[in-house]
């Protein structure tokens, strides 16, 4: 798919972090963990599920990062965006409900704009992310 200039970055649709994950033949893989899915977004409408982990997209496996801001999250969600929005993409998930990895072709559409212009989004998922984060130092 050509980008037209016009054409709007691609929006999957979830909250993530990095993870990494033991696939059923036993190997680790780099993952990126669905922590929420935006309503009526592209990863709801291919049926992604929270807990679901996206091992590779469009064939490429997830990399661990090298850095605090150079994460395999901040690397899938600027591959997600150099795609136009309606381009297609095909996530590998790993199910840790059906025990299964699966391709799953999905079309990426468009980030809403109460998302893009919100502050209190951009808040809101910075306190979610510290809270998930302090949550974890306490254990």
């Amino acid at each position: 798919v050509d980008a037209r200039p016009d054409a709007k970055p691609g929006f999957l649709g979830i909250m993530m972090r990095d993870s990494e994950v033991t696939l059923p033949d036993g190997k680790t893989a780099t993952s990126i963990m669905v922590i929420q899915i935006v309503q009526d977004s592209a990863a709801a409408r291919a049926g992604l599920q929270m807990n679901d982990h996206i091992v590779a997209i469009d064939g490429k496996d997830m990399q661990p990062g090298d850095t605090l801001t150079d994460t395999a999250s901040a690397r899938f969600s600027e591959y997600v965006r150099s795609k136009p929005a309606q381009a297609e993409v095909e996530l590998t998930v790993f199910s840790q409900r059906r025990r299964t990895v699966s391709k799953i072709p999905i079309t990426l559409g468009e980030r809403p704009d109460a998302l893009s212009n919100s502050d209190s989004y951009r808040k809101t998922l910075a306190n979610d992310v510290v809270k998930e984060w302090l949550g974890q130092e306490e254990k």
